[in-house]
């Protein structure tokens, strides 16, 4: 079996011992409500000020307004306020170093009430998250620490997560991977008594995560022990190459009946076919779009080429019925309640019977990959709509009915945020605590599957993220590896890559803020003179030489920086052993080069000769970027897990 299964975990560590109160620094503290006598805020604050450090306290209030000498209050859904308070800020030489986000504070809402939260738990989390990140990031790249301090979001043992402040991780995946001078990391605590002594060890511990410069962007605190993300391999549930299928207890009945959401996209399309061919199925695919009526196939057929999407899918329920399933497709849009209600009704109605539900809804759009610098209101809620939107209508469809598993197709977007938006990874860490949460209240088991990149036929629409691994699964490895989640006893969420069962990569580590005083040093170029470059390293990508004077510009920057010979314009930056400190040198040298100034998260976008230099002619010629059209390795289409077309 090419894949491999991996399953969340948390492993405990150590508590950071930085010095946070050594140097003087400027920390900005986002406290929920304005400071009183108790709260982990407020012994924040005040350890910082009995340190000699300067503290900018920001409050959410009606509108920006200063409260006192370091007081100010600003809207935290008004994207103008945080970019008013810099210019403000700025000039006094009151930029942060250090920031502690503490808006989403706030406990969980009771059971009933957990929609209602949704709204209320980004305004103050995610959102405000990405508007400050996005007023930083306009402003002369600087070291930055940030820490986004939540209330018992993630879970462990039986605790319940929740999905409404999970969100804020998608802005934290972000940052880490868009800005390499900011360190961003999420830590989420189980808040102790006000004026305890737990507090104020926590509160230490705290201080030092944001002082320290920590690979890891998921840090949990409980009791006294601090725990980071990990991901522990499983084997694989093995089964003949012949058809048998290895038992498990979400295994599909023969001829059951299957509600797949989104049942026309590329993952959708492949749990379909592994549901016909392994148990003939009977299948309710559920789409947005539009399908004449079946004695009306034969001549839309002969009036349009297979190319056409309505023709492809006409032939994709053709192909699912020969391998024996019987197909029903109904229009809905899975985001509204009675549609969505309407779609299970006629399931029942016609099939009279129900087994199981996969979620594979998502419509392909811009804004799956836009840079978290552009991304904008409008394309949040889009990306929220059917994802978020979606799986609470789901839940209150499904309630007491009984079903052998709900699947949710997530994606490893969640955990490394490669190449995707911040907005399209909060939502699929929303999915993925939404499935933790209703693993522990339901007895029908809900499974979250966090998918690798999948390929899909070049007249699909182009996607920008990649697969984690050296390529994207194909539609046959799907097949075989959405059967093997079904095998999996007990597990409500698990990663799935091709690449082997192995824990997902994590982004490079980045840099920590200098203290006050202390001189930045510079990464130290490669100096071809002083010894032998090393031989391009053995990559999957095949050698392709630079074509023209531009990528050859830039394949003899890699060669100098890394010390390495023979780099190619399809060879990824990073696979070559580059890291955030090499490349932020490469962009100051491609910069004198060639005198077009690019952000260094270019790199981290694009990490391949080729796509830096289409980046580099669009902006000589100022043109529309469009270097990011289609995949890193041109040889495979790749596109989100979970999208539609």
């Amino acid at each position: 079996m090419p894949g491999g299964f991996s399953l969340p975990s948390w492993r405990p560590t150590l508590a950071p011992s930085a010095a946070w109160d050594t140097h003087r620094a400027c920390w900005w503290l986002l406290l929920p409500e304005p400071p009183g006598p108790e709260g982990i805020g407020a012994r924040l604050k005040q350890r910082l000020e009995e340190a000699g450090q300067r503290v900018i306290l920001l409050t959410p209030g009606p509108r920006l307004a200063q409260l006192g000498e370091h007081h100010w209050s600003l809207q935290p859904a008004e994207a103008t306020d945080y970019e008013l308070l810099l210019r403000l800020l700025l000039p006094q030489g009151l930029a942060p170093d250090r920031v502690l986000h503490l808006w989403s504070l706030l406990p969980p809402r009771s059971s009933g009430e957990l929609e209602a939260a949704f709204e209320p738990a980004q305004e103050g989390g995610f959102q405000s998250l990405l508007f400050l990140l996005q007023a930083l990031g306009r402003q002369e790249p600087r070291p930055l620490s940030l820490v986004v301090l939540t209330h018992r979001m993630q879970a462990l043992g039986e605790e319940t997560p929740c999905p409404e402040r999970a969100t804020v991780l998608g802005a934290v995946r972000a940052a880490s991977r868009e800005f390499p001078h900011v360190a961003c990391r999420s830590v989420d605590v189980n808040l102790p008594a006000p004026g305890s002594w737990q507090e104020a060890r926590l509160t230490a511990w705290l201080l030092s995560e944001c002082a320290a410069a920590s690979s890891s962007e998921d840090v949990v605190y409980r009791g006294l022990q601090r725990h980071v993300r990990a991901f522990a391999p499983i084997g694989f549930p093995t089964a003949t190459r012949s058809s048998a299928r290895v038992p498990g207890p979400l295994s599909p009945r023969e001829r059951g009946v299957y509600l797949v959401l989104g049942g026309f996209g590329t993952l959708g399309s492949s749990h379909a076919e592994a549901l016909a061919r392994h148990a003939r199925a009977r299948l309710v695919l559920v789409s947005r779009s539009l399908m004449p009526e079946r004695l009306h196939w034969d001549d839309w057929l002969a009036a349009h080429d297979a190319s056409d999407p309505l023709s492809r899918r006409i032939l994709q329920v053709r192909a699912l019925e020969a391998l024996g399933a019987e197909v029903r497709v109904i229009s809905a849009d899975v985001g509204d309640r009675d549609q969505l209600r309407t779609a299970i009704e006629e399931t029942l109605a016609h099939f009279g019977a129900l087994h199981g539900v996969v979620f594979c809804v998502g419509s392909m759009n811009p804004s799956l990959s836009r840079p978290l610098a552009d991304l904008t209101p409008d394309d949040v809620r889009v990306l929220f709509q059917s994802r978020v939107r979606g799986l609470y209508a789901l839940e209150e469809v499904l309630r007491g009915r009984p079903l052998d598993f709900c699947l949710l197709a997530s994606s490893l977007a969640a955990v490394h945020g490669r190449g995707a938006s911040a907005a399209y990874a909060a939502a699929m860490n929303f999915m993925d605590a939404f499935a933790l949460r209703q693993a522990q209240r339901s007895p029908v088991p809900w499974v979250s599957v966090d998918w690798d990149g999948w390929a899909h036929d070049a007249d699909a629409l182009p996607s920008t993220v990649p697969p984690l691994g050296s390529r994207p699964i194909t539609a046959a490895e799907g097949a075989e590896l959405f059967t093997g989640v079904l095998s999996l006893d007990g597990v409500a969420r698990v990663a799935v890559t091709p690449r082997g069962p192995s824990a997902p990569a994590m982004p490079q580590p980045p840099p920590r803020p200098p203290e006050h005083g202390t001189p930045r040093a510079e990464p130290a170029a490669s100096d071809p003179s002083v010894a032998r470059k090393a031989s391009r390293p053995a990559l999957e990508t095949a050698y392709v030489a630079p074509r023209d004077a531009v990528e050859e510009s830039i394949a003899k920057v890699w060669e100098s920086m890394l010390g390495i010979t023979g780099v190619g314009i399809y060879d990824n930056f990073f696979e070559l052993g580059g890291d955030w400190r090499t490349g932020m040198t490469v962009m100051t040298q491609v910069r004198e080069k060639t005198g077009i100034p690019l952000p260094p998260v270019c790199l981290q976008e694009g990490p391949t000769v080729e796509l830096l230099a289409q980046r580099l002619r669009a902006a000589s010629e100022g043109l529309p970027d469009t270097s990011f059209d289609r995949p890193v390795v041109p040889s495979s289409a790749v596109k989100p897990s979970g999208e539609e077309n």
